[in-house]
């Protein structure tokens, strides 16, 4: 989740604590459902996707902040972000909804918790400026 604007060091600290919360997180979700030997292959599946939608996403943050472009594609761009947003928040729910047996709700429930963690933690830490 680094920002375009964000420095080198402060990206690669920022995807590490990203990498620690995703392995905590769900270890717990799956320990608190009794189904801890899916650790790994739940770990792999959510960082395996996550780096394919980040890869998807970053030129398009690029372009839209550093591309010289009139504001009616950069609504385009924002437009097709927030949708790869939502496809993410769906593949992750999806995820665990398999991983830990459960219906599509309390996946997605789990799913917006572990962004939010996320998302909290990320702004603390390394705030923009």
């Amino acid at each position: 989740m680094a920002y375009p604007s964000q420095t080198i060091i402060n990206a690669v600290a920022s995807g590490f604590t990203e990498t620690i919360i995703l392995l905590t997180i769900t270890y717990l979700f799956l320990y608190l459902r009794s189904v801890p030997q899916r650790w790994l292959q739940v770990c792999s599946a959510l960082a395996g996707t996550g780096i394919i939608f980040s890869l998807i996403v970053i030129p398009l943050y690029y372009l839209r902040f550093y591309g010289s472009i009139g504001p009616s594609p950069q609504g385009l761009i924002l437009s097709l972000i927030m949708l790869i947003w939502f496809w993410n928040i769906a593949v992750m729910s999806h995820i665990l909804k398999n991983a830990l047996s459960s219906s599509y709700l309390l996946a997605t429930t789990a799913t917006l918790c572990y962004i939010a963690i996320i998302m909290m933690t990320l702004q603390q830490l390394f705030p923009l400026s």
